[in-house]
């Protein structure tokens, strides 16, 4: 295997799958469909924290994509997970703002948000004062508390 390749799980068939899910075409399903049993447990726990809450779920996914990308990770930035009531998925103009999401047209909000998505991957362990300041600025504390949340489960 050259370095530039990756192992890689072949895709769930519908017949491994069961039949609830077979109609989901999605990297995710076809990925972890392998434990459906397992899979379905983890996003009993996972959808409610990306799709509800007082933070949109098309915040939360930019916060994802990032964190897919400080990671490096392939599959999490090429996976679109679903927004609750806002459309279908992240438009694929944003996504290919997020990497440098300081010089482009992010709400003061999403900045926020992504500052602290990239501190708490980065140096999580020096957060500061200032950083909640400029939270606090846009977010009450329930809701980084669930910003947090949902970035940690991505890392």
């Amino acid at each position: 295997m050259s370095e530039t390749q990756k192992p890689r799980l072949r895709l769930a068939s519908d017949a491994e799958l069961p039949e609830h899910l077979r109609s989901r075409n999605d990297l995710v399903t076809r990925v972890f469909g392998h434990n459906a049993e397992l899979y379905e447990k983890w996003m009993d726990w996972y959808r409610p924290l990306v799709r509800d809450g007082s933070v949109t779920s098309r915040l939360k996914e930019i916060l994802r994509l990032r964190v897919a990308q400080l990671n490096t990770c392939d599959f999490w930035q090429a996976a679109r997970l679903p927004l609750s009531g806002e459309g279908n998925t992240l438009e694929e103009e944003t996504v290919a703002k997020i990497d440098s999401w300081g010089e482009h047209d992010f709400s003061e909000a999403e900045k926020a948000a992504l500052h602290y998505t990239e501190r708490l991957f980065l140096d999580h362990a020096n957060i500061d004062s200032e950083l909640f300041d400029e939270l606090l600025l846009h977010f009450n504390e329930k809701q980084i508390v669930e910003i947090g949340w949902a970035v940690v489960s991505y890392l």
